[in-house]
C-alpha cells in the first residue's frame, strides 16, 4: 500500500473556536429568552395565586377595610409589592341580584396602588359612596357556589369577583401593559 505523506495539523482547535462563535450568536440569545419567559411565568403564577387568595378571603367575609386584613394580603402577595407604592392592584367586587337593578355591584374594595380599573363594575357618578353597576357580567354563581351562565343574578344570588393587575414594564410584552387576571366566586 501506498502511504501519503503526513501533513502537519494546523487546524487543531478550530472546531472549538467555531462552536464558541456560533454559540455566542445562537445559544446566548436562546438562553436569555428562556430566562425571560420563565421569570414571566413565575410572576404570572404569583399574580394568579394572589388573585385566588384575595377572592376566597373576600367571598368568605374578610373585611379589607381593616388594615390587619390588608396586611395579610400584602404578605400573601410576596414580591409583587401590593403596598401603597407598589405595582399591584386587587379589585374585589360583590355583585348582588335584587329586584330593582340586576347585577348591582353593591360593594367594591381596592387593595394596592397599581394602575387598573374593574372590567366588570364601574362607579356611577364621582362620589365614593355612589352605587356601582355591573357591566357585562356573564359569570354568576347560584346559592351553592356553582357556576351559572345566565348573565343576570336572581334575587338573593351573590357573586364575588376578584381582579388583579400587575403593571411592570419589565414583564410587559406583545403589546400588554402587564398581567391581568380575574376570578368569579
Amino acid at each position: 500500500m501506498w502511504d501519503s505523506p503526513k501533513k502537519p495539523n494546523h487546524k487543531r482547535g478550530s472546531s472549538l473556536v467555531e462552536f464558541a462563535l456560533v454559540g455566542s450568536f445562537m445559544f446566548i440569545p436562546i438562553l436569555a429568552g428562556l430566562v425571560t419567559v420563565g421569570i414571566s411565568l413565575v410572576i404570572s403564577q404569583q399574580v394568579q395565586n394572589l388573585n385566588g387568595n384575595a377572592g376566597q378571603m373576600f367571598s368568605g367575609g374578610t373585611d379589607f377595610t381593616q388594615s390587619i386584613n390588608v396586611g395579610i394580603l400584602e404578605k400573601l402577595s410576596g414580591n409583587l409589592d401590593l403596598t401603597g407604592s407598589g405595582n399591584a392592584l386587587v379589585i374585589l367586587s360583590e355583585i348582588d341580584g335584587n329586584t330593582s337593578t340586576p347585577n348591582l355591584c353593591s360593594n367594591q374594595v381596592l387593595v394596592g396602588s397599581g394602575a387598573g380599573t374593574s372590567r366588570f363594575c364601574q362607579k356611577v357618578g364621582s362620589s365614593a359612596t355612589t352605587a356601582f353597576t355591573a357591566l357585562n357580567l356573564g359569570i354568576t354563581t347560584d346559592s351553592s357556589g356553582n357556576s351559572v351562565s345566565t348573565g343576570t343574578l336572581q334575587v338573593g344570588q351573590v357573586s364575588y369577583l376578584a381582579e388583579t393587575f400587575y403593571n411592570n414594564s419589565a414583564y410587559a410584552w406583545a403589546g400588554q401593559s402587564g398581567i391581568y387576571i380575574f376570578t368569579a366566586f
